[in-house]
C-alpha cells in the first residue's frame, strides 16, 4: 500500500520539476546575456581592426617620411619640393583586402627657411573613410 501511495504522488500534476513558465525566463535571461556577451567581442574585434589599420598606415607614412629624409647632398632642400604626390593603391592589411592611398605634399613656412612634409594615408573600410597623417618640418 505505501508503493501505491507514493505513486500517486509521482502522478500529481504541480509536484517538483519545472513550470513552462520558468524555463521560458531562464531561456529569457541566458539569451539576453549571451547577446550582450556577443556584443561587447564584435565590438571588441571592430576596435581591433581599426587599431590594427591605423597602426599599418602610420607605418606606411613613417616608411614615405623616411624615404623623402634620406636624401643629403647639396641640393636636398630643393630636390624635396619635387617630392610631392600620390600613391593611389597599397595594401594596408592583406587579411581584411584594405588598400589604401599615401599623399605626399611638401609646403615652406612663410618667413622661416623651413618645409612642412606632410604624408597622409587614406583608406576605406566598410564604407568609413579613414586618414592618418604624419608632419614633419624640415631646415635648411
Amino acid at each position: 500500500m505505501a508503493d501505491k501511495r507514493h505513486l500517486r504522488n509521482l502522478k500529481r500534476p504541480g509536484r517538483g520539476g519545472f513550470a513552462l513558465v520558468e524555463q521560458v525566463i531562464a531561456a529569457m535571461v541566458i539569451a539576453l546575456v549571451s547577446g550582450g556577451v556577443i556584443g561587447s567581442l564584435i565590438v571588441s574585434h571592430a576596435s581591433q581592426i581599426d587599431t590594427r589599420h591605423r597602426v599599418l598606415a602610420m607605418s606606411l607614412a613613417r616608411e614615405r617620411m623616411e624615404s623623402l629624409l634620406d636624401r643629403s647632398g647639396p641640393q636636398f632642400f630643393d630636390n624635396l619640393l619635387t617630392q610631392v604626390g600620390t600613391e593611389p593603391v597599397l595594401t594596408l592589411d592583406p587579411d581584411t583586402n584594405t588598400t589604401a592611398s599615401r599623399a605626399t605634399a611638401i609646403t615652406p613656412v612663410v618667413g622661416v627657411q623651413y618645409l612642412r612634409a606632410t604624408v597622409t594615408v587614406t583608406w576605406n573600410y566598410q564604407g568609413t573613410l579613414h586618414n592618418e597623417m604624419l608632419e614633419m618640418f624640415v631646415s635648411q
